[in-house]
């Protein structure tokens, strides 16, 4: 029972919901579900260490900016522990920000959701003169349509298509609220079908033009340098 149930929750979320309303009254299954909640929440924090670990190896890191949440979470401790090897602060962010970056700023949103780290995670609109691009992580629809409401978000020129193209993500409600011209789609082999045909669909019927990382590998977008003010 734990094996079938461990491969078929992996494999795909829909399906783990068609069993878990199927399985709920065969003997074992509550048990089954969550020995393999447990071990896939361990799985998780050891994936999420190490990428971290690996980023700021390959990187040189100044500042992490991360959701503050769940201030007892282990693997939030780890976190710290890698960034404090690495020499990285740390800026913890619990209400909305606006930071510089070279010529560009940043304006982060604090988290908008609770419950799973897709939830919780930061969104961050990035302008450099008039272009601007939005970044919304992993969050899902309900999330996006709080960002909408309390977002106060511009047309922006450039959506990076939330949770690797996930049908519950890049909505029609926030499509229609900041008008995209172009989409980037970060996404890899996965099980999960990312990107799905419903959010491609909808990027479509939005007029963006839609750049894919799985095809083209790095993407990269270059603005126009802002003319210097002239004095007389």
């Amino acid at each position: 029972m734990q094996e079938l149930f461990a491969k078929l929750f992996w494999k795909n979320e829909e399906i783990s919901h068609a069993v878990a309303c199927l399985c709920e009254d065969i003997p074992g299954y509550q048990t089954a579900k969550a020995e393999y909640e447990q071990v896939l929440s361990q799985v998780q924090e050891i994936i999420g260490f190490e990428l971290c670990n690996q980023l700021l190896e390959r990187l040189t890191v100044r500042q992490l900016v991360l959701p503050d949440v769940t201030p007892e979470e282990p693997l939030r401790l780890e976190i710290e522990a890698a960034a404090a090897a690495w020499g990285a602060d740390i800026l913890w962010v619990d209400r909305d920000l606006e930071l510089p970056l070279g010529d560009a700023r940043l304006r982060i949103y604090a988290p908008l959701g609770a419950g799973s780290a897709n939830e919780e995670g930061l969104s961050v609109l990035c302008s450099s003169g008039e272009f601007d691009t939005l970044l919304t992580g992993d969050m899902d629809v309900s999330i996006e349509r709080r960002l909408v409401k309390y977002g106060d978000l511009p047309d922006i020129e450039l959506l990076v298509a939330g949770h690797h193209g996930s049908k519950y993500a890049s909505s029609q409600e926030l499509l229609l609220a900041v008008r995209p011209e172009y989409a980037v789609i970060s996404v890899g082999y996965n099980r999960y079908g990312h990107p799905a045909p419903e959010a491609l669909e909808r990027l479509a019927a939005a007029g963006c033009a839609l750049y894919r990382t799985d095809w083209m590998g790095s993407v990269t977008f270059m603005t126009a340098a802002q003319p210097a003010p002239t004095t007389h």
